[in-house]
């Protein structure tokens, strides 16, 4: 998932992404010894990521770290949901990949540019989707039969 992370001692707004955001809560606070708070979340990945990182260029601060403009907090706005903690994933299972997929895989990347994991990445963000929608699924049917 994307997160918008504000610092409440800069202001400053971080755009990244986790799969466990209340870890990466915690680390980030750690590293950093500031109050952080979470202003919304969006479904998404690192291309995704990448993409908004490129858009708000303008308000760049240093790495995931942007000003709050009129722009990036209407996106957030519009584009965003609250977190309550509930859309963190359990941890990510291995994916095995076929070595001719592999091989097929590295070949597109060595013309395209894009970067083999965000390449994989794109790819099987479907099949996961798909998955996770299948447990979830399971999960609802199990408590309504309780």
């Amino acid at each position: 998932m994307i997160y918008f992370m504000r610092s409440q001692e800069t202001g400053l707004i971080k755009i990244g992404t986790s799969l466990r955001l209340r870890a990466r809560i915690a680390n980030l606070t750690h590293q950093s010894r500031e109050t952080l708070s979470v202003i919304g979340v969006a479904d998404g990945a690192i291309v995704e990521e990448r993409e908004l990182h490129w858009r708000f260029h303008d308000d760049h601060v240093k790495g995931e770290w942007f000003e709050p403009s009129l722009a990036l907090l209407e996106y957030i706005e519009f584009h965003s949901r609250p977190w309550d903690g509930i859309d963190e994933l359990p941890p990510p299972r291995w994916a095995k990949v076929d070595v001719d997929v592999m091989q097929d895989a590295r070949i597109v990347v060595a013309y395209s540019g894009e970067k083999l994991a965000d390449y994989l990445s794109r790819l099987l963000r479907p099949l996961v989707a798909r998955d996770l929608e299948r447990e979830q699924t399971k999960a609802i049917r199990s408590k309504k039969t309780e």
